[in-house]
């Protein structure tokens, strides 16, 4: 199967990890692909970087944003330019196995899906290996229902995903949880193709967009509650819809432990109670406890490790129904 491959790198301020996110494509042992730097506005050296790979290696093609437009404005910028039949996501400070695109792209013609993904690694700032697996829990057969997976929180590692052209787009609003709303779109068009491989390396380091702040903890509240409003819609497309309940249990947990952290105790016993209606279990009960404790005691129970936040929710809370979810 000779398919051209579209390695969409969207690449701001990772000067230091470039280069060697690049070689890692080039090094694929699946041949047949292209890959698309696209630069939002990086003042790091990251686009003389870009520039140069792109001088050097004819399948290297790089592009500068004229303005700053988040991670998913780029990725979306790179979709645009592919030229291949099926896009990858690799992001700048991650790497690749040599054998990662062939693993996947040799796996999708065994299952005849439109996406995949694979299991990954972590590794520290300068490359070494650190413990821990990000996928955790999730499924490990070759081909995955994952939508009750993802509606409950997301555990694919973005430098993962492959799918067709056109399957997947990004929504540029958002900055911290765009590649999950993504994955949530292409387990609604269906299975996905899973390589139990560490393909992946997930490179952490003190400016990964994923630790805990306000903006995140603002974006994540306002992502779960649009899911949870469009309960019927799930449960409509459902294949399983014990377990998409199951899955929306998950999503309310975890809003009430949000809520929890901001200080906001009247719904936090709202989440609670409604993820013990979908997701009935000692979990739910427990939390339903914990919520019912005064805020701090409750912050220290559910956050031992983090600062209360403080943040204003009114504008979230009295605003319509954003991010589509539950306007279907």
């Amino acid at each position: 199967m000779k398919q051209l491959v579209s390695v969409v790198i969207a690449s701001y301020g990772h000067a230091a990890y470039l280069r060697a996110c690049v070689r890692s494509g080039l090094a694929q042992t699946w041949a047949d692909l292209e890959i698309l730097i696209i630069d939002d506005c990086s003042d790091d050296g990251s686009w003389e970087i870009a520039e140069e790979l792109a001088r050097i290696e004819p399948r290297v093609r790089a592009f500068r944003n004229e303005r700053n437009l988040g991670t998913y404005g780029a990725l979306n910028a790179g979709l645009d330019a592919a030229q291949g039949d099926w896009v990858a996501i690799l992001n700048s400070d991650d790497l690749w196995q040599p054998m990662k695109l062939d693993r996947q792209m040799a796996a999708l013609s065994e299952t005849g899906g439109d996406w995949a993904y694979t299991r990954g690694k972590l590794i520290d700032s300068e490359g070494k290996p650190l413990p821990g697996d990000p996928h955790g829990t999730w499924p490990t057969m070759a081909t995955q229902d994952l939508l009750p997976f993802l509606l409950d929180s997301n555990r694919i590692l973005a430098s993962s995903l492959v799918f067709c052209r056109g399957a997947a787009r990004f929504r540029p609003n958002l900055r911290y949880t765009g590649d999950w709303l993504a994955a949530l779109s292409l387990a609604e068009r269906g299975p996905a193709t899973f390589v139990d491989e560490p393909l992946v390396a997930w490179r952490q380091h003190e400016a990964n967009s994923y630790r805990r702040s306000q903006a995140l903890t603002l974006e994540e509240i306002s992502v779960r509650r649009a899911i949870l409003r469009g309960e019927a819609h799930w449960l409509k497309v459902a294949s399983d819809s014990a377990a998409v309940s199951k899955g929306l249990g998950g999503c309310a947990l975890a809003l009430s432990a949000l809520y929890v952290l901001v200080g906001q105790m009247r719904l936090a016993r709202a989440a609670a109670r409604t993820s013990a209606r979908l997701r009935p279990g000692s979990q739910a009960r427990r939390r339903r406890i914990v919520t019912a404790l005064p805020r701090r005691l409750a912050q220290t129970r559910l956050w031992p490790n983090e600062a209360p936040q403080i943040i204003d929710l009114t504008a979230l809370l009295s605003g319509p129904a954003d991010l589509g979810l539950d306007e279907r």
